[in-house]
C-alpha cells in the first residue's frame, strides 16, 4: 500500500461559513413564504383554524433544526474531503478522482469569490475536470505541484 507524500484538507471556516449564511437566507424565505401561505388560507377560509404564537415558534424551530442538520452533513462531507500527493498522482473524494502530474498542464490560482479574499483561501485548477479547492496554503501547494510537475518530467514516473 502506497502512503501519500503529502495531504491537505480544505479550509472548514470557507465551507461552513457560506454555507450558513446560504442557509439562513433560504431558510428564512422559506419560513416567510409560510406566513404568506397560512395567512392567506385564514383569510380566504381554506383553513379553519389560525395558528397560534407556538405553531410559529414550532415552524421556526424545525428550520433551525434542519439548517443544523445541514451543517452538519455539510462538515462531515468537507472532513472527509482529503487531496493526497503521491509521487506520480493527486487523489480526492470519496470515489477518488485521480489526476496524473503529466495530466496538469497549466495549473492556476483562482480566489474569485468575496469568500476566498475574506478567508484567504484559493482553488487550484489542474486541469479542466479538475481542482483542489478552497484550501488555505494555496502559494505553498501551488509551488509543491510544480515542483512534482517538473519531478515527474525529468524522471519520467508514468502512470503507474
Amino acid at each position: 500500500m502506497e502512503y501519500p507524500q503529502y495531504a491537505i484538507k480544505q479550509s472548514m471556516k470557507r465551507v461552513l461559513v457560506p454555507s450558513l449564511f446560504r442557509l439562513a437566507i433560504l431558510s428564512s424565505v422559506f419560513y416567510v413564504a409560510i406566513l404568506i401561505n397560512i395567512n392567506l388560507a385564514v383569510k380566504y377560509r381554506i383553513m379553519t383554524f389560525e395558528i397560534n404564537t407556538l405553531g410559529y415558534l414550532g415552524i421556526a424551530l424545525s428550520l433551525v433544526f434542519l439548517m443544523i442538520l445541514e451543517i452538519l452533513i455539510i462538515y462531515k462531507k468537507t472532513d472527509k474531503m482529503i487531496y493526497k500527493f503521491y509521487t506520480n498522482r493527486i487523489e480526492y473524494g470519496e470515489k477518488p478522482v485521480v489526476v496524473y502530474y503529466t495530466q496538469i498542464l497549466s495549473p492556476e490560482i483562482r480566489q474569485d469569490r468575496f469568500f476566498d479574499r475574506v478567508f484567504n483561501t484559493a482553488s487550484i485548477r489542474l486541469a479542466d475536470n479538475a481542482k483542489i479547492d478552497k484550501i488555505e496554503t494555496f502559494n505553498q501547494v501551488f509551488m509543491y505541484i510544480q515542483q512534482l510537475k517538473r519531478m515527474v518530467m525529468h524522471y519520467g514516473y508514468g502512470r503507474g
